[in-house]
């Protein structure tokens, strides 16, 4: 629950949020929340989803230099195997 804190924390600050700090919560998403963990049945969500939806938000409010060249898979550096990575948008996926 405390990445879960920290990236709501994050999202009500005012400005574009510093580069190094969304840097360390995709880190503690990656290794710290449980993909596997059961949803909530009102959300269909769990804490990965939510948690991964408010550093992709993070990330979009971000003033990162070259952020045009940002490569998602890079920045994953080792864990990239373990995130599946889609072109289509998620309204448009067959769930």
């Amino acid at each position: 629950m405390g990445v879960l804190l920290d990236v709501a924390t994050l999202l009500d600050a005012p400005g574009a949020p510093n580069a190094t700090r969304v840097g360390e919560l995709l880190g503690a998403w990656l290794t710290d929340c449980d993909r596997l963990a059961p949803v909530a049945e009102e959300s269909k969500y769990n804490e990965m989803h939510v948690v991964g939806l408010g550093v992709c938000t993070l990330l979009h409010r971000s003033a990162l230099a070259g952020y045009e060249a940002f490569r998602l898979a890079v920045a994953l550096g080792a864990h990239a195997p373990r995130v599946e990575l889609h072109a289509e948008p998620p309204s448009e996926m067959l769930w």
